[in-house]
């Protein structure tokens, strides 16, 4: 899964950023399981005045890609997860009429969980997305912060019957070491 994109104009004068995470159990070589976990998170942040007053909007286009998937053929218990966020805040600490700007559009904050092949998600949106106007003040300091991550989770459970024997192995192991003490 990935989530990538251009805000605030053109590549030329606005910013980039790309963050993905994937994460995949082929299936567990023993009876105790396995499982990977991928936290991405990139954050910009910048303090600007504004040099005339003005309303601004923020342009983001974007390209997002988000897939849960449990393999049915791995015969035991699964879980996958995974998860995308993006936020765009401006604030000011110098302009008491500025009113903050918190945009988290839901294109880009998605996320869920499977725990079986019915369950399987998978997320796919590109296009172009435009915040709320704000009017920032000549002479004024504005505050942006952009803020993303991608999130995988994959974990195989072996099956009860394969912790039946694990707990026997070890009730066993017990019993000799039980045996050789007295």
């Amino acid at each position: 899964m990935f989530i990538g994109g251009s805000a605030l104009g053109a590549s030329a004068t606005g910013a980039n950023g790309l963050t993905r995470a994937d994460v995949s159990v082929m299936g567990s070589p023993n009876g105790g399981g396995s499982s990977a976990t991928i936290l991405n998170s990139a954050s910009a942040t910048t303090t600007f005045t504004a040099t005339a007053t003005m309303d601004v909007m923020f342009a983001l286009g974007y390209d997002a890609f988000v897939k849960a998937f449990v393999n049915p053929a791995l015969g035991s218990d699964a879980v996958a997860s995974a998860g995308i966020n993006w936020t765009l805040t401006v604030t000011s600490s110098n302009d008491a009429t500025f009113v903050p700007l918190f945009w988290t559009p839901s294109e880009l904050n998605v996320g869920f969980t499977s725990t079986d092949v019915s369950e399987n998600q998978q997320y796919a949106s590109a296009g172009n997305l435009f915040s709320l106007v704000r009017t920032i003040t000549a002479g004024k300091s504005y505050n942006l912060t952009i803020t993303q991550s991608s999130n995988a989770l994959a974990q195989e459970v072996p099956e009860p019957a394969s912790l039946a024997l694990v707990g026997l192995g070890l009730l066993g192991f017990g019993a000799l070491r039980r045996r050789r003490q007295a």
